[in-house]
């Protein structure tokens, strides 16, 4: 998982910013944003990310990695249907349903 944030927040990629209450705030609406972004422009990226989650799960060591893989297996087509479902609605939405409250939507810069 380590390089999950290269994969969402491209270099050459101009950054979006909010007025929100705090960085944890703006982080979780950038995430959402970009996952948003990339689901609907990279037909592969959600089998990627899972793909890529599974190869992560080696670093925990071999009794770790089977549990980290077990649990992927059985939870991915849940997450494969939120983040289908996360399409439909506004990343500053999804923020506040985790509990980071967000109250400013994200502007273009």
């Amino acid at each position: 998982m380590a390089n999950v944030p290269l994969l969402l927040y491209p270099q050459d990629k101009p950054k979006k910013e909010t007025k929100g209450n705090g960085n944890v705030c703006n982080d979780c609406i950038q995430l959402v944003t970009d996952l948003q972004e990339a689901v609907r422009n990279n037909s592969t990226f959600v089998s990627s990310l899972i793909e890529h989650a599974k190869e992560q799960c080696e670093r925990l060591g071999p009794a770790l990695s089977e549990v980290c893989k077990g649990y992927i297996v059985e939870y991915s087509s849940l997450v494969i249907q939120m983040i289908t479902h996360m399409q439909e609605q506004q990343p500053q939405e999804i923020c506040n349903m985790v509990g980071f409250l967000c109250t400013i939507m994200v502007e273009e810069v």
